[in-house]
């Protein structure tokens, strides 16, 4: 599938990855660094080329807490997601560096705005991650559903 998804980027987008199978909407995720990474590069300008793919773009609030997640996950635990069932990692108290954590803030937002304006003939939904998750996280998944056009379910 790699090398398929890399000699043939347009069938591996329109034939595989946005074959709906009799679902209402199928969709697949990516990072800002991943767009931009050259491998990705047929797929992007596919991606960018096509207007109707619509974009949910997922955000994060606090940018510190974002970088702490990153920094446990990638240089301490090496834990990058949790299946249901399994226990979060502990780990000691994390100090971080604050040079460390502007260079990461301004090229996490200069990396963002890059991909937006290379999506900009889109349709976006912003999301943020933190209303996502909190208390009225079902508001959010509503209008990620009336977005994407499918039933509405909790």
């Amino acid at each position: 599938m790699r090398a398929y998804r890399q000699d043939y980027s347009a069938e591996f987008l329109y034939k595989i990855a946005f074959d709906p199978q009799s679902r209402q909407a199928v969709g697949f995720k990516f990072k800002h660094e991943e767009f931009l990474l050259p491998m990705l590069a047929r797929a992007r300008e596919i991606i960018m080329r096509d207007s109707d793919i619509k974009i949910i773009w997922l955000q994060r609030e606090n940018q510190l807490r974002r970088y702490h997640s990153w920094h446990v996950a990638n240089r301490i635990t090496g834990v990058t997601m949790k299946r249901e069932g399994e226990e979060k990692p502990v780990h000691p108290p994390v100090h971080l560096d604050a040079s460390a954590c502007r260079q990461d803030f301004e090229e996490t937002e200069r990396r963002a705005a890059l991909t937006k304006r290379m999506l900009a003939g889109h349709p976006i939904v912003e999301v943020v991650y933190e209303k996502l998750v909190g208390d009225e996280g079902h508001k959010v998944l509503n209008q990620i559903q009336r977005f994407i056009g499918v039933e509405m379910k909790p």
